[in-house]
């Protein structure tokens, strides 16, 4: 069966084998052509080894199979996000909502819109999420996030410390404490909260690169301040 296959070609994905599992996934589609979960799959799978073009074309090819398959949207959207592609991003976070509520491509389209300047709808998507699901903690820190664009720090403050008190090792929530600090002029804790986000960070590695060059920023910063002292 088509669950079956699946099962035995993540098996082989954990352990390397990544040919094998690929010879599994064109065996489900050869035998299932109309199967738009199958097609979905394989997308992921290519997305997942870096092989983005044709990723993108089977996501297309499951969406032409099913033009509301909530998960390829979501899926494909997160693709387009990271290659830096925000409209169709954006569009297909959408397409994705409207078929099928979910908390996380909520907060993905969210965190795109923060990017992208769009504060008001992410404002609404944000608290959308924390009203439904408060314990969703990255929606809490990009929710944050707005607030300290918008300089309201207190409200930014009281949503980072409650998900740095949840999880005090938070690598995104400590980055946004750590500017929140800088911000309201208290230094010294802002150089310890970076040191702290960018100490531990191994994955992603984008985001550990931001983390990394921000404590770096603020070590500069603050090793002038002391010589002028």
């Amino acid at each position: 069966t088509a669950g079956t296959g699946r099962l035995l070609a993540d098996l082989y994905v954990r352990e390397g084998r990544t040919q094998e599992a690929e010879s599994i996934y064109l065996a489900l589609i050869s035998a299932r052509p109309t199967d738009p979960t199958v097609m979905a799959d394989y997308a992921a799978f290519l997305h997942k080894q870096g092989r983005t073009e044709r990723a993108a074309t089977h996501y297309e090819a499951a969406l032409n199979l099913d033009p509301t398959h909530a998960r390829t949207l979501a899926n494909y959207a997160a693709l387009m996000d990271a290659h830096h592609h925000h409209t169709h991003a954006h569009h297909l976070y959408s397409r994705a909502l409207a078929c099928r509520w979910d908390a996380d491509t909520a907060t993905a389209l969210a965190r795109l819109c923060i990017l992208t300047g769009q504060l008001e709808q992410a404002t609404t998507l944000l608290q959308l999420v924390t009203a439904r699901h408060p314990e969703h903690q990255r929606a809490r820190v990009h929710l944050a996030q707005v607030k300290l664009q918008q300089k309201e720090y207190s409200a930014s403050e009281q949503l980072l410390g409650e998900v740095l008190e949840e999880s005090p090792t938070h690598h995104e929530a400590l980055y946004h404490f750590s500017l929140l600090l800088s911000a309201t002029n208290r230094s010294e804790e802002a150089l310890r909260a970076a040191r702290a986000a960018a100490s531990a960070c191994t994955q992603p590695r984008d985001l550990c690169a931001l983390l990394h060059a921000h404590h770096a920023d603020l070590l500069h910063t603050h090793s002038r301040m002391d010589a002028a002292v």
